[in-house]
Parts: C-alpha cells; sequence; structure tokens
C-alpha cells in the first residue's frame, strides 16, 4: 500500500500527460504526412527494411544521420505496418516519460507538493507536447537527456549507484545515436564532474571514477555505429557535423534573406543526406563555413544575437508541426494561441526560480548547466524554438523554484506574524 502511494502520483501525472497528447494527436494531427526531415527519417527506416540498407538511397551508405531514431520507426513499421501513428504513439510514450521524471527531478530537490505542481504543468505544457506530434527527434533526444542528467543528479549520492552509472552512461551512448550534438554531453559531463570535485560535493576519486565507468559505458553503445562507420570514415568517432551546420547558419541567405534570417539554409548541391557525407566533406563544409564569418567578422554580434532571439521566440515556424500542416483546424488554432501564452509564463516564471532558489544551487548545478550550454549552442550555431525543446522540461522545474520560494516565504511570514501576535498579547493577571 505504502509503494502504490509513493508511485501514484507519478502514474497520475504520466496519465494525465499521456491523455493530452494523444488528443493532440487526434485533433491537430490526425492525418499527418511527413515532410523535410521527418520524411527523410521516415526514407531511412524503409530501406533498413526493405534493402537492409541505412542508407538515403541504394548502395549509399548514410553516416551523417545517427541512427537511433530511424531504427526505432524501423522496427515500429517491421511489426504494424508503415503507419506513423504508431510512432507519434511511441512519442506520446515519450513526452509522458518526460514529464513523470520533471516531476521526480522536483520531488527531489523541492519537494512532493510542488513537484506534483510542476508535473501537471509539463504534463500540459504546450513547449512540451507539440513535439508529440511529428516524426522528427525533438520528443527521443528530450527524454535521453533528462533521464540522462536525473542519473548524474542521484550519482551525486550514495544510493543505487551502479544502476544509476548504468543509467547515466547507456543514456550518454543513446544520445550521441540519437542526434550529433549529443558528443557535447561528454563536455557537459566533464564540467559536472570538476564543479563536483572543486566545490567537494565528493571526493574527487569518487568523481573521476564514476565520470570514467559513465564514458566507458557510453563508448560501448556507440562502438558497434563506430565500426559500422569506419569503412565510409576511416574513424571510429561518429561523423561531425558541426562543418555541415555551421556552413548552413552562416551564409548569405542566413544574413540577408529577411524570411530566413538567423535560420539554418544550405543548398540542396550540400544536402548531407542525399549525398554520400565524408571527412573531406566536412572539412569542406567547415572551410567554406570559416571563410565567410572572416569576411564578415563585424556582422557576427549581429547575427549572433538573431540566434539567441530567435531561440526564445515562444512559436516559430518549425518545418512539418502538425498544426502547420493543418492550420486551418480549430484545435490547430487553439494551440497556436496557446503557445505564446503559456511559453511566455513559463519562461518569466522560470527566470525568477533561477534566482529565487539560488540556495538549492548543488542540486540545480546540473540544471544551470545545461540550460546555459544550449543557450550558447544556439547563440553559436542557430536558434529556434525547435532547438529550445531539449531544455523546456528544465524550465518547468524552475517554475518549481518560484513556487519553492513562494511557499517558505509564505511560512516565514506566518510564522513572524504568530511570534509577534504571542509576544502582544497582554499578560494574564490573578483575580485573587
Amino acid at each position: 500500500m505504502k509503494r502504490i502511494k509513493t508511485w501514484l502520483p507519478a502514474v497520475s501525472i504520466f496519465s494525465l500527460a499521456f491523455i493530452v497528447r494523444i488528443v493532440y494527436n487526434m485533433t491537430v494531427g490526425h492525418g499527418y504526412v511527413p515532410h523535410f526531415d521527418a520524411a527523410i527519417y521516415e526514407q531511412l527506416a524503409q530501406r533498413l527494411i526493405t534493402d537492409h540498407c541505412y542508407c538515403w538511397s541504394p548502395h549509399h551508405a548514410t553516416t551523417f544521420r545517427p541512427p537511433l531514431w530511424p531504427f526505432i520507426i524501423a522496427g515500429i513499421y517491421s511489426v504494424v505496418g508503415s503507419h506513423n501513428t504508431y510512432v507519434r504513439l511511441l512519442d506520446c510514450f515519450l513526452g509522458s516519460g518526460t514529464s513523470v521524471f520533471v516531476y521526480l527531478f522536483t520531488r527531489d530537490i523541492f519537494g512532493k507538493r510542488i513537484a506534483l505542481v510542476t508535473g501537471v504543468i509539463a504534463a500540459v505544457y504546450t513547449g512540451l507536447f507539440i513535439w508529440d506530434g511529428w516524426l522528427y527527434s525533438e520528443s527521443l533526444y528530450t527524454f535521453i537527456l533528462i533521464v540522462f542528467l536525473y542519473s548524474l543528479y542521484r550519482l551525486q549520492g550514495k544510493v543505487h549507484v551502479r544502476t544509476w552509472l548504468v543509467v547515466g552512461g547507456g543514456f550518454l551512448g543513446l544520445s550521441m545515436l540519437a542526434r550529433p550534438n549529443g558528443t557535447i554531453l561528454l563536455g557537459l559531463l566533464g564540467i559536472w564532474a570538476v564543479a563536483l570535485a572543486f566545490f567537494k560535493y565528493l571526493p574527487w576519486q569518487t568523481v573521476v571514477k564514476r565520470a570514467l565507468v559513465i564514458v566507458l559505458i557510453a563508448i560501448a553503445v556507440i562502438t558497434p555505429w563506430s565500426i559500422r562507420n569506419y569503412p565510409h570514415t576511416h574513424s571510429l568517432l561518429p561523423v561531425s557535423t558541426l562543418g555541415n551546420t555551421l556552413r548552413g547558419a552562416y551564409n548569405d541567405i542566413t544574413l540577408y534573406d529577411p524570411g530566413l534570417r538567423g535560420i539554418w539554409s544550405l543548398p540542396p548541391a550540400y544536402n548531407a543526406d542525399i549525398h554520400d557525407y565524408t571527412l573531406a566533406d566536412e572539412n569542406r563544409d567547415m572551410q567554406a563555413a570559416l571563410d565567410w564569418i572572416h569576411r564578415h567578422i563585424s556582422d557576427m554580434p549581429y547575427m549572433f544575437g538573431v540566434h539567441l532571439v530567435n531561440m526564445w521566440t515562444p512559436y516559430m515556424y518549425s518545418y512539418d508541426l502538425p498544426f502547420e500542416e493543418f492550420p486551418t483546424r480549430q484545435s490547430s488554432q487553439l494551440v497556436m494561441d496557446l503557445i505564446p501564452l503559456e511559453s511566455i509564463i513559463v519562461f518569466t516564471f522560470a527566470a525568477f526560480g533561477l534566482i529565487m532558489s539560488w540556495k538549492k544551487r548543488k542540486e540545480l548545478l546540473l540544471v544551470y548547466l545545461i540550460i546555459a550550454l544550449t543557450i550558447a549552442q544556439n547563440v553559436i550555431f542557430y536558434g529556434s524554438n525547435r532547438f529550445r525543446a531539449p531544455i523546456e522540461p528544465f524550465l518547468v522545474l524552475l517554475v518549481g523554484g518560484v513556487l519553492w520560494w513562494m511557499t517558505n516565504y509564505w511560512k516565514t511570514r506566518t510564522q513572524l506574524t504568530k511570534v509577534k501576535d504571542e509576544q502582544g498579547k497582554p499578560e494574564l493577571v490573578s483575580a485573587v
């Protein structure tokens, strides 16, 4: 009975989040057809099934796109047929799981009551559930990220260390198989380890051992993909997309075109999905991007500013979201109305939560790090609300910081009022 009471809030939050996401897919996303990157993921999945080849076209092995999401889609299509509804059903599970981890994270830092409120916010927040209705990798990567960071948080303690080491290492590896920028989390892991040792949260020997185990497990997870790519890339490291990303972020279109200013844009001739992409191509794209930056060095502050503004714009066209595909539906219009309203509220409260919950800085260290890292990444490369998606759960968590501060403030004021009332009462004098 006690275990049921312990898990009842988490189950309730998962159920609420799942209902919201199912309704979203049945109304806004009904009849959804994948386009853009979603179509690429689906094509890769179809090739896995029909040609047993991870490739865009026959005999052209793809190394540019990480394999996790296409392999998952292929697994679903192999069982139930090529119906993207079932893939979006998986997104609903992933998004609901993310809401549960928001609850767990908040419970451990701010307590059960505040965690319940933030879990409900995560369940109904448009900034989280709009990604659970298409075939992009946002839902998958966001779930992987929050599980990875929660495992690191639990590793700051002494309970179930082995379990959380395996979870942390496994999900770090999965992050690199889900997105090319998953490798950036290695840097976050290093900063986290240094901070724990520097502030003496844990003995440095313990921190080093735990970080090394996580890295080794992650390497084991990505090794099959690295071995598969070696004949094509002559490298055991995952193929970097840094050059291609920079070339698409810094060019005349992204600087001068009013409709695409600060938004990634690259001519089809350099599309790494369609053509083979080798280390030579990566170096070519990197050099072209660096040459453009050198010629436009005076424009770089402006470009960084545009990226930052784009990142924190509540809604920008994201290429193929269900309500973009069916904009005339009443349900789509409702979601589009809710996005700016909810986003501004969450952003504002999260900013205050960041300030008000400073006393919890040890517990919130990972939250600070991932938000700072994501902002830096968006400013340097290119920002959009899509690339803000992985930190939306942590913004909701910081809303819990405001609620925690308000609760403590109210308790303190109530106690002070009670003390003053007691001190102000006249002493009772005996009538005898």
